[in-house]
């Protein structure tokens, strides 16, 4: 069933794969992991990067300041790739290089937080605010069970990529 209060003008509610527990959660996290990737490209375009730049910036913003080695092992990009992904972010000042505080030799690439979000924080606070809505029908213990899954999900996946990596 189609919620009548989430309006679509795009896209309608995916079909929905009968059964319930963990088929019915496999489906979902499918599906919001395709919208995840889609409202990723549209506020890249928005901004004006790449949709990998975007999603390395994520990284940064939820792990915190990195190597460059540490983001090629994290994204599957070469190192190569990584150097010229941040040269553009440099340049759109969305990143900065500070020296390892522990490793004058070693390099950390910072996300600019405040440029991200001046540049692409209004397109986000939409939906941060439609889904803080959303998610205060659910109680604490809902929303604790939720958060759950999700970081086990997120294990799955970083485990799942390791693999795809390593193994031929």
């Amino acid at each position: 069933m189609q919620r009548t209060d989430v309006p679509s003008p795009i896209l309608s509610t995916p079909r929905r794969k009968s059964g319930s527990g963990v088929e019915a959660l496999t489906f979902q996290v499918r599906v919001a992991s395709a919208y995840s990737v889609l409202v990723s490209q549209a506020i890249a375009a928005r901004v004006g990067i790449h949709s990998s730049d975007m999603e390395t910036l994520d990284l940064l913003l939820t792990h915190g300041p990195m190597t460059a080695g540490k983001l090629a092992e994290l994204t599957g990009l070469t190192t190569g790739a990584i150097t010229r992904l941040v040269d553009r972010l440099l340049a759109e000042d969305l990143v900065s290089r500070q020296e390892d505080p522990h490793d004058r030799r070693r390099v950390i690439i910072a996300a600019n937080e405040a440029e991200c979000d001046a540049r692409a924080g209004r397109y986000y606070a939409g939906l941060a605010e439609a889904a803080e809505k959303a998610w205060s029908e659910f109680t604490p213990e809902e929303l604790d069970a939720a958060v759950r899954v999700l970081q086990r999900s997120n294990e799955l996946v970083l485990t799942f990529l390791h693999q795809l990596k390593t193994q031929p």
